[in-house]
């Protein structure tokens, strides 16, 4: 067969499903672009996905027709890319989750709450519709965890426990991007997805939607943990853990964490200290040690791809924890010279990650919990330093739409005048003193 009649492969979904020729062109094709069509884009085969198998799993589905709308189109070409380090259509809460929308209202009425509010740049005076359909979300949800808990026969309990849980996860991580007020960080829903996640976890499963689910967990809980008072505070079932760091899991890069999965446990034990440290005034030397030696020999998993940015990331988010844990013993003691020089050092290392990664990208994403725990350490001499950590969190609004990251920003700038001023204040300090729960991821 002549090669220029050879059957093609690649191309988007739309032009597959009418068979006629895609020229691949972007963002959109060009039948898409002049039937008035969302394009799911360019399926051809890039240099990840031979590493990231998972994503082409048999029983992915191509989106129904039924099941959208204006706003679910939006949250699949647009306000997904909040939820993964992918582009559509390789983010996994894109197009391809469609086929799960069928079984959860609750799941449907989640995502269509966030693009609406994403729609309007999530404008206070604009989210009447999204919070109203953000309550059919909570109620569906509601019941659906209720067919779990008193199933029938008719009940597809994986599923519904699946889709529960992206629900509790979305509901939760959204929390903080519809409140302009910095209070509710949607522990609530991260709480009721623990439960549910560790059941999921009993099971074993390999399935690329319990990866995803197991890793945008873990992200959650690493940077909502000194977020959650001691006397209620948030943990990864041991399971999930485990989990993480086995195959088929940990020789692949995660659409959330990278390869950073396994780092995330250790910077919840880091976050759920540092809580404890700024309400009880006491540091714990033992534990500091113990966090500090396991972050310091943190290695991705072994069969873990070999992406440089996403090494970078990870190393950013190591440091990170270990900044955590020296911001956490500087409240109840000063830092000796050699450790305010190694803080020094360890920032700097975040200071490179945010510089490297690239603008426009997914990938900017996951700066947000680097631009406040370790933007909020530059000394007044550092001004290039604070600048560019100012023009990352714009940029970082800007692309999300999310307006919690300029909240953040301005709890940055609040540190570094009172500290230039003379007061030694840690962001979470300030941020408690505030009674503010500002999420970060």
């Amino acid at each position: 067969m002549p090669s220029n009649t050879r059957k093609r492969r690649t191309g988007c979904e739309q032009c597959k499903r009418r068979k006629v020729r895609c020229d691949e062109k972007q963002p959109r094709c060009s039948r898409c672009d002049s039937r008035g069509e969302t394009c799911t884009g360019n399926f051809s085969w890039d240099s990840w996905q031979i590493e990231r198998p998972w994503l082409w799993a048999e029983g992915s589905h191509a989106p129904s027709q039924l099941l959208e709308n204006d706003v679910l189109r939006h949250w699949y070409d647009s306000a997904s890319l909040n939820m993964a380090i992918f582009h559509p259509p390789i983010n996994p809460l894109s197009y391809q989750i469609s086929a799960w929308l069928r079984h959860s209202k609750a799941l449907r009425h989640t995502f269509e709450s966030v693009a609406e509010a994403h729609r309007h740049y999530f404008v206070r005076d604009r989210l009447s519709q999204a919070i109203c359909i953000r309550g059919l979300a909570i109620s569906s949800l509601q019941g659906e965890v209720c067919r779990l808990q008193y199933p029938c026969p008719t009940t597809k309990a994986p599923t519904i426990l699946r889709t529960a849980i992206l629900s509790s996860l979305v509901l939760s991580i959204s929390s903080g991007w519809l409140d302009s007020t910095g209070k509710d960080a949607g522990l609530e829903f991260l709480r009721g997805a623990q439960g549910l996640i560790a059941t999921l976890a009993e099971s074993r499963p390999e399935d690329p939607f319990a990866f995803y689910l197991f890793g945008l967990f873990i992200y959650s809980c690493a940077f909502c943990s000194f977020l959650a008072p001691v006397d209620n505070q948030i943990s990864i079932p041991q399971t999930v853990v485990d989990l993480m760091h086995s195959e088929p899991f940990a020789s692949c890069i995660h659409p959330v964490t990278g390869i950073s999965s396994t780092i995330c446990p250790l910077i919840v034990e880091a976050g759920n200290y540092y809580r404890r440290a700024v309400e009880q005034r006491a540091s714990s030397p033992d534990l500091h040690r113990d966090l500090e030696r396991r972050l310091c020999e943190w290695t991705p998993p072994a069969n873990a791809p070999k992406q440089a940015q996403l090494a970078e990331l990870a190393n950013g988010y190591r440091a990170a924890g270990l900044l955590i844990l020296y911001q956490s013993k500087a409240i109840d003691n000063p830092l000796t010279d050699s450790e305010q020089f190694f803080v020094m050092v360890i920032l700097m290392r975040v200071m490179e990650t945010i510089k490297h990664l690239p603008r426009n990208d997914p990938l900017q994403n996951w700066l947000g919990p680097l631009i406040i725990i370790a933007g909020s350490e530059l000394p007044a001499s550092f001004a290039d330093e604070r600048l560019h950590v100012e023009r990352v969190a714009a940029q970082l609004a800007e692309w999300t739409r999310v307006p919690s990251y300029l909240q953040g920003m301005e709890l940055v700038r609040t540190v570094w005048e009172l500290r230039d001023s003379g007061q030694m204040i840690s962001w979470l300090e300030l941020m408690v003193r505030k009674e503010m729960s500002l999420a970060m991821g």
